[in-house]
């Protein structure tokens, strides 16, 4: 009986807690119909057990609660990925008009202060990335946050390329003649460093004479390609004179 007892004793939390075998089941219901010690060693063993009070949830109200907070994850995630392309969407525009002198849109005191996002939103991209990276590796949800990692993933490159393409973009102002006009959309000037062939528009080509009239050409050009480049701003001399003297 002892050794019996023993056994049961082994099985006893397994059987308090639910978990146990079928067959293990009957053997200590079957062994405790006889044995009293036993019955008093689970009666002791149950009043033990901390009789904890469960929230009273019903299956909609758990839905509820878990959908509302996944969608405030969602929607600020989607808030802050528009926030993102919305900046470098306004940026690119304001910068195209500001590199032809145009501030109806955005004041030059406005333009300045818009480039210090320049910097910052790229930097609050990495840290958003590397919190969510560290986030998902301590939760092991991978695949719960597979898409944002990937657009914030792609929204770091393209801004660390845009960064790059920056830091190696030049600017030169400077006193020419036109050489040639190859087709419409480029013109070819002459410089102390060579003939530059520059990107402009047919609105502008159809303007400029070969004849060796001076103008003043503003561009944009790469630093490793010095004779291509962007044109952005052309002044013939003889007009600023005359706005001058007026």
């Amino acid at each position: 009986m002892k050794h019996e007892c023993a056994m049961i004793a082994d099985l006893l939390p397994l059987y308090a807690d639910e978990v146990c075998s079928e067959e293990s089941r009957k053997a200590v219901e079957e062994h405790l119909l006889e044995c009293e010690c036993c019955r008093n060693a689970l009666e002791q063993m149950r009043a033990e057990i901390p009789q904890e009070a469960i929230p009273d949830f019903s299956e909609q109200e758990v839905l509820k609660k878990t959908t509302w907070t996944i969608s405030k994850r969602a929607i600020a995630a989607a808030a802050g990925v528009t926030a993102i392309v919305l900046y470098w969407l306004v940026y690119f525009w304001q910068e195209a008009l500001a590199s032809i002198g145009d501030y109806r849109y955005f004041s030059y005191g406005l333009h300045e202060l818009y480039g210090l996002g320049y910097a910052l939103v790229p930097m609050l991209s990495v840290v958003w990335l590397i919190v969510l990276l560290r986030r998902a590796q301590k939760t092991k949800a991978w695949h719960k946050n597979a898409a944002l990692l990937l657009i914030l993933g792609l929204l770091t490159v393209g801004q660390i390329a845009v960064w790059h393409r920056q830091t190696q973009t030049r600017g030169m102002t400077c006193v020419s003649q036109v050489v040639e006009i190859p087709d419409q959309y480029h013109v070819v000037i002459e410089t102390v460093h060579g003939n530059v062939t520059l990107e402009t528009t047919p609105v502008v080509t159809e303007l400029l004479r070969t004849d060796g009239t001076d103008y003043v050409f503003s561009y944009q050009y790469m630093k490793h390609t010095p004779l291509k480049g962007t044109l952005n701003y052309i002044s013939q001399i003889d007009e600023i004179d005359d706005r001058r003297q007026s």
